[in-house]
């Protein structure tokens, strides 16, 4: 006897994992903001404070009196609200408490989100979970998840989030070369430009380009010349040697490949490798700190070595730091009128920072 089994949807099953997916987005989302609830309240509490403080020093500086003290007053009008409703919360019914209490929430999720790194992946990650339910393409970004969740791929972002500015430079830097060359291919060669002819026959080049706008010489200047090996000179039309364009065209593929394909683009390359190379430098610096020196004191493991001194017994009696961490949670609970002089000491320098 035949078994029939009947053909499940390939939709249906991706619908059915970004659904699961979607519901542990939203639980590790909202864990993370109730475990850090109370820390958000407080650095935004005390950012609020600060720049508050700020904004009222600076409206009495001289020459800057009013200017301060409207932004103050503007400050004030946008925290008041919250402020005002927390005094009224004790005098309202049940139902305005729970709107009270679902504004205060909604506001400080969002404040969280964009001041604090782990929340705003968080965030942005059951968004996109969210989104891969009604978009079926959008599941598969749901895997850039594993590049924060291996360590060593986070050093790609932190190539590029700490040089941003020297790498969009380079690229700007190119788009305005690139700019130039568009300009005189629009200018003087726009009839060299191809596009596809006939498929499968001589007639149907390797690239298209089009140039009957200099937007259009210049997207496919940015599209072709960057991707082509030799540069744009490969994507157009030869002319013969007789043709008055020859020596002006030899002169532009030339430059273009030059300029952009070899210094242009190992620039950019060259930023990438090097920053690289100094977070990997960096990295190790750290590691020999950490293992080659005393924390407490500062001095190096070859000092104790030429002065033949035990290391270990050094870092893990004399100045060993879990009993140095110890002895400052110890301070800190302890009540200023119980504490010795050296413990006064280390309790004022500890509220002090």
């Amino acid at each position: 006897m035949d078994i029939c089994i009947p053909d499940v949807s390939v939709d249906f099953i991706v619908t059915g994992i970004s659904t699961i997916q979607t519901v542990i987005a939203i639980v590790v989302m909202f864990s993370y903001y109730f475990e850090n609830r109370e820390k958000f309240r407080y650095v935004l509490h005390k950012r609020d404070q600060t720049y508050s403080m700020g904004l009222s020093e600076y409206g009495l500086n001289q020459g800057t009196i009013g200017r301060g003290e409207r932004r103050s007053l503007k400050f004030n009008k946008a925290t008041g609200l919250a402020n005002a409703l927390n005094q009224v919360e004790d005098k309202t019914s049940l139902v305005v408490r729970i709107v009270l209490f679902l504004y205060r929430e909604t506001r400080l999720i969002i404040r969280s989100t964009l001041t604090n790194g782990m929340h705003f992946r968080n965030v942005f990650y059951c968004l996109l979970s969210v989104w891969s339910i009604f978009f079926t393409p959008a599941t598969a970004l749901l895997l850039l998840d594993f590049m924060f969740k291996i360590k060593q791929l986070n050093v790609v972002f932190y190539v590029f989030i700490h040089n941003y500015e020297m790498i969009f430079g380079v690229l700007f830097m190119l788009i305005i070369w690139i700019y130039i060359f568009a300009f005189m291919g629009f200018e003087y060669f726009h009839t060299t430009f191809t596009s596809a002819g006939v498929e499968g026959t001589d007639d149907d080049p390797d690239f298209n380009t089009f140039c009957s706008t200099l937007k259009e010489c210049l997207f496919s200047e940015v599209n072709v010349g960057m991707r082509a090996g030799g540069g744009v000179g490969d994507a157009l039309e030869q002319p013969e040697w007789s043709n008055n364009l020859y020596w002006p065209r030899y002169i532009n593929d030339i430059s273009f490949f030059f300029l952009i394909n070899i210094i242009g683009m190992n620039i950019f390359f060259g930023i990438i490798i090097d920053s690289f190379a100094e977070k990997r430098d960096e990295d190790n610096s750290n590691d020999e700190e950490i293992t080659g020196q005393c924390f407490i004191c500062g001095l190096s493991k070859s000092k104790f070595e030429v002065e033949n001194v035990p290391w270990k017994d050094h870092i893990f009696s004399q100045h060993n730091m879990h009993a140095y961490l110890a002895f400052i949670l110890y301070v800190k609970q302890k009540p200023s009128s119980e504490c010795t002089g050296v413990e006064k000491y280390v309790k004022k320098q500890l509220k002090n920072n």
